[in-house]
């Protein structure tokens, strides 16, 4: 496994959580929610929306509602909380302590921070889901947020700690893709808009940039342990 693993004394942070990719990737993501937000609740235009839904209708089948649920079910809290507990079990035992505090600090702010957005904002799902039992508001996307976050602090990991560069760009692609898989999911769904899961993804990024640059200060303010 040293092949693969290789934790750096010193890691080095990832272009897109700092430096100027992050700055301008933090810009873009700013712009973009003040758009969506323009657009839903100044103009009220969901043209966007509908025509996304329209787009993907002849596409809408049995099999892929199925599938589609399994995809969604990696991005829901009740799977992506038990699964962090148990990663942050395993950090301890090795004995990583900021890796604990990191998993733990995402996972715990981001669920908190994901509540008032949505209770502060309060819009409404789209109507006919092929998903039932679904209550609580639509913006932003939950399982688009979460994915980010939750999935998105494992590429930093895979781009922190992994030692083989082809392993390392294989974890991340496919970490990322699994992101957008599950946005996507929900869209096909019906149970979100797609302006939901892209201010979803967006507010999930400033976060990430946030609780990471944080973290990192105070890890770097102690001894390496």
């Amino acid at each position: 496994m040293k092949k693969y693993f290789s934790p750096p004394e010193k890691p080095k942070p990832l272009l897109l959580t700092h430096g100027v990719v992050s700055n301008y990737i933090l810009i873009a993501a700013t712009l973009l929610l003040a758009l969506i937000i323009a657009l839903i609740y100044i103009f009220n235009n969901r043209s966007v929306d509908q025509k996304i839904f329209d787009l993907i209708a002849p596409d809408i089948s049995e099999t892929g509602i199925r599938f589609m649920q399994s995809v969604s079910e990696l991005g829901n809290h009740l799977f992506l909380i038990p699964v962090s507990l148990l990663f942050i079990l395993y950090c301890f035992i090795i004995n990583k302590k900021w890796m604990c505090i990191r998993t733990a600090v995402v996972m715990l702010s981001s669920v908190l921070f994901l509540f008032t957005l949505k209770n502060l904002i309060q819009r409404d799902r789209p109507g006919s889901p092929f998903v039932e039992g679904i209550t609580n508001f639509g913006f932003p996307s939950g399982h688009a947020f979460m994915s980010v976050t939750f999935y998105g602090l494992l590429i930093w990991y895979a781009a922190t700690y992994i030692k083989n560069k082809r392993f390392q760009y294989l974890i991340i692609l496919l970490l990322f893709f699994l992101i957008l898989l599950i946005g996507y999911s929900r869209i096909y769904l019906r149970v979100h808009y797609t302006t939901d899961v892209i201010a979803g993804y967006c507010f999930s990024y400033l976060w990430l940039i946030l609780y990471t640059r944080l973290i990192d200060k105070k890890e770097k303010a102690e001894k390496p342990i």
